[in-house]
């Protein structure tokens, strides 16, 4: 379900990159597919601290038994961030992007 609240993210090219705010209950977005980022939010800075950053060919089904759930759980994710995109290249491009630049403990690839 959507959330009404959006955050930019940038990627290392200093593209921005704007996400909308879901619960994990997103059984609206079958069939559809995009980027999307797992965040803790910090109250002290109030930022929003990059958790893990993924794909998915569909939303709806792709947190079943996520294979970094345990990661995104101790990392204390608040915050689940989806940018809907329909072309997996795209998709992969956006990907490639953003991990570089935040670094997100629970990425295990394509950090610098």
């Amino acid at each position: 379900m959507r959330q009404n609240q959006v955050i930019s993210l940038f990627g290392v090219s200093n593209q921005e990159y704007v996400f909308e705010l879901y619960s994990l209950e997103i059984k609206d977005l079958k069939g559809i597919g995009g980027v999307y980022a797992f965040s803790r939010y910090n109250s002290m800075q109030e930022t929003h601290e990059i958790v893990y950053i993924g794909i998915s060919e569909d939303f709806s089904d792709r947190f079943v038994d996520h294979h970094k759930a345990r990661c995104i759980k101790k990392e204390s994710s608040t915050h689940f961030w989806i940018l809907v995109e329909h072309i997996e290249s795209t998709r992969k491009l956006i990907e490639n992007d953003l991990i570089p630049y935040y670094n997100p403990p629970c990425n295990d690839q394509l950090t610098r």
